[in-house]
């Protein structure tokens, strides 16, 4: 039989995957119950962007066909009402991720994908959670029979997965940097490390190159750092904003994002303007990450680092402010940032 793989990074804050084709989707992790979209049929063309239109309709096979209608990633962010990240601690066994991940799955698979292919997903967890949690996520996905349809664009897929494989995240993305920049970061008795700055948590990985030009995993300089991520600016913006509003309204979540993407918002016929507000945020969670990493390496160990890389969301938008901060001789921001982990997990495949 032959195989198909994709490759998937189900973040706190965004959906991300690639398939072994180079067809690559991302979408907010956000959802909101589905409902009926005959005037959105009227009013726009629903198949230019089938990721910004993620209306689906789930059909769990192991639980009698029970079948739920879900809005999507930037459908739910645009629907304003009853949308939400799920940032629960442990989201193995949610609702939310299963669907998340079948609809990621559904969008991955070819068009008609035939019985003479098994499905496989290499994914990860953060690198702290890798050893508590990689059974249990391996067996939800194992265990997932799902049928996904997507009514407007006449797509329906059985997501069923035939091999599961995990990576720690972090350890993906730089799998990614070192594929790509050949023998550049091969100094031997040096450091590289990776920050992968995602939603809720940043993961701090890092490798010593030995004497032999070979990578070795430095458990006492890696981490996962819980509950620091692009979320802790998103929950104080959302506050400065009720205390400047003065009218004690949240924002909803799709004009709560474009607050914390642009600075600014239009409010009650003006634009307010909190740039100076969002930038110390900004700067406030560098630090954080950087106080952090100040206790696990040394200012020897920190001499001894050839390269230290930014990955994930977070580190293409909070790049300019922990360069500066960090204290070691190269701080550099990955290609494709978002989808580091994604591209690193599926070319492990292809080391294979």
């Amino acid at each position: 039989m032959k195989e198909f793989w994709i490759s998937v990074d189900l973040g706190y804050g965004q959906v991300k995957g690639v398939n072994e084709l180079g067809k690559k989707i991302i979408f907010p992790s956000i959802l909101s119950p589905g409902k009926d979209r005959s005037l959105d049929k009227f009013f726009n063309r629903l198949d230019e962007n089938i990721a910004d239109n993620l209306h689906v309709t789930i059909s769990d096979n192991n639980y009698n066909n029970t079948t739920n209608d879900y809005f999507v990633g930037k459908l739910a962010q645009r629907s304003n009402t009853n949308s939400y990240f799920n940032t629960t601690d442990n989201k193995i066994y949610s609702n939310e991720n299963k669907v998340f991940l079948a609809t990621l799955a559904g969008l991955l698979m070819p068009k008609g994908i035939t019985e003479e292919y098994a499905l496989n997903v290499i994914t990860g967890l953060p690198v702290s959670h890798f050893v508590k949690q990689r059974a249990e996520l391996e067996t939800m996905i194992k265990n997932l029979n799902i049928t996904v349809d997507f009514p407007d664009h006449n797509i329906k897929q059985h997501v069923k997965f035939n091999k599961v494989l995990l990576m720690p995240q972090g350890a993906g993305a730089l799998n990614y940097v070192l594929l790509n920049n050949g023998q550049k970061y091969y100094i031997r008795n040096t450091y590289i490390g990776l920050i992968d700055i995602g939603f809720k948590t940043t993961d701090i990985v890092v490798f010593k190159i030995n004497d032999n030009g070979k990578l070795e995993f430095i458990i006492d300089m890696s981490s996962t750092l819980e509950n620091i991520g692009m979320s802790i600016i998103y929950t104080e913006m959302d506050k400065i904003f009720v205390k400047a509003s003065r009218n004690g309204e949240s924002l909803s979540v799709d004009r709560l994002m474009e607050l914390c993407r642009n600075g600014k918002i239009f409010y009650n016929g003006s634009f307010l303007d909190l740039t100076k507000e969002l930038k110390k945020l900004k700067d406030d969670v560098a630090c954080s990450i950087v106080n952090n990493i100040d206790t696990l390496w040394t200012s020897s160990a920190k001499s001894a680092f050839n390269s230290v890389i930014l990955a994930g969301g977070g580190g293409a938008v909070l790049y300019p402010y922990i360069k500066p901060k960090l204290g070691v001789c190269s701080v550099a921001l990955s290609n494709n940032a978002e989808f580091a982990n994604t591209f690193g997990y599926l070319s492990h495949i292809k080391k294979r």
